[in-house]
């Protein structure tokens, strides 16, 4: 039974497309929402890449978009380790220079423009998730993106269906 992938309305197809009364979409090859599902299979989403380094990060915002929540998460945990490591190094140039070394400002220079890259990549991945999500998190840690790639696998795995049968009372 070939079903919409939204909210599982069962459809029926005609000249290679289907259409959702409930949902006003019509599916098929050359629709921009894509093909039907099957027997109440959800939308399959955006996919996890699985392994992510800081030049993810570095993608440009044409195909961060593109990428899973949890993607783009791990993108800005490993934008701001990098960027934390840029205003650490610019700090010891600066204590240098503070101390007589002014060998160091050439130095002291570039480590200032890759602060400043970082800063603005953790800009567009913190506004990306603004978007997506409304907010974007304070810290990231191993235990939130653990529970959040649970809770998107069990999500994807759940079909839609609604139960036609009563349910008998449980007796208490």
């Amino acid at each position: 039974m070939i079903t919409c992938p939204y909210c599982a309305t069962e459809l029926v197809e005609q000249n290679g497309n289907a259409y959702c009364d409930f949902c006003d979409i019509s599916f098929g090859p050359e629709s921009e929402w894509g093909m039907w599902a099957e027997d109440g299979i959800r939308v399959p989403g955006k996919q996890m890449k699985g392994f992510i380094t800081a030049e993810h990060a570095e993608k440009s915002v044409k195909e961060l978009v593109k990428y899973h929540t949890y993607d783009l998460l791990v993108c800005l945990r490993l934008a701001r380790e990098e960027r934390t490591k840029a205003y650490d190094l610019l700090k010891t140039f600066n204590k240098a220079i503070d101390q007589g070394g002014i060998e160091f400002t050439e130095d002291a220079a570039a480590q200032g423009k890759v602060y400043e890259y970082w800063t603005k990549r953790c800009w567009v991945l913190e506004n990306i998730l603004m978007d997506r999500m409304g907010y974007f998190p304070e810290r990231i840690t191993d235990d939130m993106l653990i529970k959040m790639q649970e809770r998107s696998l069990r999500a994807q795995l759940r079909r839609m269906a609604i139960s036609r049968e009563r349910r008998k009372a449980k007796n208490i």
